[in-house]
């Protein structure tokens, strides 16, 4: 990272903020989702085709700071092992989430995140509801 140049591709500026390119970081983003390196082109349209938006939140995310999630987890072995092979390491099965979003999630799936997401709301607006009534 010398003089604002990338230290993957040594040629290209940096990101602001960051030790590398915006290739560079996709690729290694690509390599460590299992599409390898070739797949970052692929892996920049998945993130232009979210809008910049987590696609388990909804909320505004910076490409350099949002993290690389599947779809279908890994963990999940109830897939057949053949199915599994077509389906983990595809770009179908990537998307761009917030760092806490997929911590959230860990290893379960969208509709499981989800659900979690709407029992722990309910939860949160029975603490609020007993507050209130605990203060009147």
């Amino acid at each position: 990272m010398k003089n604002g140049i990338c230290g993957g591709c040594k040629k290209a500026p940096l990101v602001s903020g960051y030790r590398m390119c915006l290739e560079c970081f996709l690729k290694e983003k690509a390599r460590s989702a299992g599409i390898g390196t070739s797949g970052w082109i692929d892996l920049y349209e998945k993130f232009q085709s979210q809008r910049g938006r987590c696609a388990l939140t909804g909320r505004d995310i910076d490409i350099m700071s949002a993290e690389v999630d599947h779809i279908v987890p890994k963990c999940k072995n109830e897939i057949d092992k053949e199915d599994r092979e077509k389906i983990w390491d595809t770009i179908e099965n990537i998307q761009f989430v917030t760092p806490q979003a997929n911590r959230g999630k860990w290893m379960g799936t969208n509709e499981e995140f989800g659900e979690m997401c709407v029992d722990g709301t309910v939860v949160y607006l029975q603490e609020i509801q007993k507050k209130r009534v605990d203060h009147e």
